[in-house]
């Protein structure tokens, strides 16, 4: 049983997704794409399980949804815009809580039994575990800062064309 699917909106505005921080989603949940962006964008993913291509749009266009099914971390980029990202942690699990904005969170309602409550920063994997039984909380303190933009190559696994320019010129 996992997080029950849902639709929501991703926007891009000045080169920048909103909200940019971590959404996440069941598996086969949607995301609809809109853009304030004065140019035209291609927002992709190259992510295995979730792979798409949007295409080129322009401002104030809606872009079909998409799905994302296979669990795990999606991350997306514009094909036009090097410095645009975020991500979209798909979940195969019902049980999970964001944090507020005091930092923290609580996840009530998990039934007692097998399992192995952790938490998953978006720069790195599993942190910290607990043991899966009992009502001893989890503590973890983690970076909140928004990662930069990890490094990557446009959707057809190249270089993106301000990056080949600064190759050429440092010749």
């Amino acid at each position: 049983m996992g997080a029950p699917p849902s639709a929501a909106e991703i926007q891009t505005q000045n080169r920048t997704f909103l909200p940019r921080r971590d959404r996440r989603a069941g598996s086969g949940s949607t995301r609809g794409f809109r853009t304030a962006t004065r140019s035209a964008i291609n927002v992709f993913s190259v992510s295995p399980g979730n792979r798409f291509d949007l295409g080129f749009y322009g401002k104030w266009r809606r872009q079909g949804a998409q799905r994302f099914d296979k669990p795990g971390l999606v991350r997306l980029f514009c094909n036009v815009h090097r410095t645009m990202s975020c991500s979209v942690w798909v979940l195969d699990t019902p049980y999970y809580a964001t944090p507020g904005s005091d930092g923290a969170s609580t996840m009530n309602g998990v039934p007692a039994g097998r399992g192995r409550p952790g938490v998953e920063p978006p720069r790195r994997g599993m942190v910290a575990r607990g043991r899966g039984a009992g009502a001893d909380p989890i503590v973890a303190v983690l970076d909140a800062t928004l990662p930069p933009v990890p490094p990557h190559l446009d959707k057809f696994g190249r270089p993106y064309r301000d990056d080949r320019n600064r190759a050429r010129i440092s010749r």
